[in-house]
C-alpha cells in the first residue's frame, strides 16, 4: 500500500514537472535531475519512491548490462563462425594448391617419361641405322676385296 502510494505520488509529480517543463515562459527553467517532492508528502513517501526510482535505475542498467552482453555473445559465435570459415578456406584453398601441384608433378613425370621413351627409340634408331652402314659397309668391303681377287686371279 505505501509503494502503491508512492508509485502514484512520484508519477503525479513526474506529471507536474513535466507540464512545468513545457509551459512557455519567459525566464529560462534549471531542469531538475529528479523530480521535486511535494512539501506535504511524508518522508517514508519520499524515501520508498526514491527506493523505487533506484530500483528502476538498477533495473534498466541491469536490462543494459544483459543487452550488451548478448550483444557481445553473439560477437563472439560470430567472430567463432568467421574464423571457422577463414580456416576452412584456407584449407580449401591449401588443399587446392597441393592438388595443383600434384597434377603438376604428374604431368612432368609423364613428360619425362615420354621425353626418355623417345630419346631411347631415337638412340636405337641411330644404333640400327649404324649397324645397317656397317653392314652395308662390310658387304662393299668384301665385294671390292672379291673383286681385287678376282682381279688378281684373272691375270
Amino acid at each position: 500500500m505505501k509503494l502503491s502510494f508512492a508509485l502514484i505520488a512520484l508519477a503525479s509529480a513526474q506529471d507536474v514537472y513535466s507540464t512545468s517543463e513545457d509551459s512557455t515562459t519567459a525566464q529560462p527553467t534549471q531542469r531538475p535531475e529528479r523530480p521535486q517532492w511535494y512539501p506535504y508528502e511524508s518522508e517514508e513517501a519520499k524515501k520508498e519512491a526514491e527506493a523505487a526510482l533506484k530500483a528502476a535505475d538498477i533495473a534498466r542498467r541491469a536490462d543494459e548490462a544483459a543487452r550488451h552482453a548478448a550483444e557481445m555473445l553473439a560477437h563472439q559465435e560470430a567472430m567463432a563462425a568467421h574464423e571457422a570459415a577463414m580456416a576452412a578456406a584456407q584449407a580449401a584453398r591449401k588443399e587446392a594448391a597441393i592438388a595443383e601441384a600434384e597434377a603438376i608433378a604428374e604431368e612432368i613425370a609423364r613428360n619425362q617419361t615420354a621425353i626418355a621413351e623417345a630419346d631411347a627409340a631415337q638412340r636405337a634408331e641411330e644404333a640400327a641405322e649404324r649397324q645397317r652402314q656397317r653392314e652395308a659397309h662390310a658387304a662393299w668391303t668384301a665385294e671390292h676385296e672379291a673383286a681385287q681377287t678376282n682381279e688378281t686371279n684373272d691375270e
